[in-house]
């Protein structure tokens, strides 16, 4: 997913962790989705500390924002700048009150695209959302396809169905590694098989 950063896209990841593997997970797909098309860069955060991490970003190329939302007005000032000035920025949430301060009208970023729904996880609402882009875009990216079975997991321990075997023993593994997991999801197979590490 990395190669030489020379000409490459820039893509900013901002997300829910690294403790938690649904925000983990929703930064992997987008990661999967660029493929060596992009540098992409994760950045994670807590609930209290999303606004200062949204406020120090000036990014050179996209912004996407998965599993987390802000609270402070001047976050929501600061991401309408940086989309008024060309940054495409993407938001894709399924916690109930950024769905209820973005229905009231406190949030008015400009969004290149969003996806904002209590159905599923973030992890799956931004691999859908991705996967139907490559399907528009006409593209194939095997490793991309690859991830189901991981965001299968996610969205089951996410959720608290636990219906899908070992996605409870994976969530307790990424908040054990924490910014480590992020590296050992990336680069995980179809079968979710467990790095030394993990």
């Amino acid at each position: 997913m990395r190669g030489s950063s020379a000409m490459k896209k820039r893509v900013h990841v901002v997300s829910h962790g690294p403790h938690c593997l649904d925000g983990v997970a929703a930064a992997v797909a987008v990661a999967r989705y660029y493929d060596d098309q992009a540098d992409v860069t994760p950045q994670f955060a807590g609930n209290n500390e999303i606004d200062t991490v949204l406020r120090s970003l000036a990014p050179d190329g996209e912004l996407w924002i998965t599993d987390i939302s802000w609270r402070e007005p001047e976050t929501d000032a600061h991401l309408t700048r940086l989309a008024n000035a060309g940054t495409p920025i993407y938001w894709i949430d399924h916690h109930r009150t950024a769905l209820e301060r973005f229905a009231a009208g406190t949030i008015r970023v400009p969004f290149a695209g969003r996806v904002l729904s209590e159905q599923y996880a973030a992890s799956r609402l931004t691999y859908e959302y991705l996967r139907d882009r490559l399907a528009a875009e006409g593209r194939s990216v095997p490793t991309f396809d690859a991830l189901a079975p991981l965001i299968a997991m996610a969205d089951d321990n996410d959720r608290w169905l636990h219906r899908v075997e070992g996605s409870r023993e994976l969530a307790w593994v990424v908040r054990t590694l924490g910014a480590d997991a992020y590296d050992d999801l990336l680069h995980v197979d179809a079968g979710v098989r467990y790095t030394p590490r993990m």
